[in-house]
């Protein structure tokens, strides 16, 4: 995801009342997730990410957080998608 999407993204949320939680990273954010007692409303993620892919991210917090619900986002086309195996 990129710098300038997040920010905007980030903008409108806070403009909305959402609290948000930003991440670098698959890990962080499932370590942030981890450490967070509230609830999480909202899991925004790439679909393609190194080490741990958005998919992945969604199960594991979602086990964490079952009302999470999610999001994901990708600039990849699903043909480039299939041919790194993540599909």
């Amino acid at each position: 995801m990129s710098r300038r999407f997040a920010h905007s993204f980030g903008a409108c949320s806070r403009g909305a009342g959402y609290d948000l939680i930003v991440a670098k990273s698959g890990d962080e954010a499932l370590a942030l997730a981890n450490d967070h007692t509230g609830a999480i409303d909202l899991l925004v993620t790439d679909v393609v990410m190194p080490r741990m892919n958005g998919f992945e991210l969604g199960g594991y917090i979602g086990g964490a957080h079952p009302e999470t619900s999610v999001l994901f986002l990708s600039g990849y086309t699903p043909r480039t998608r299939r041919r790194s195996g993540r599909d």
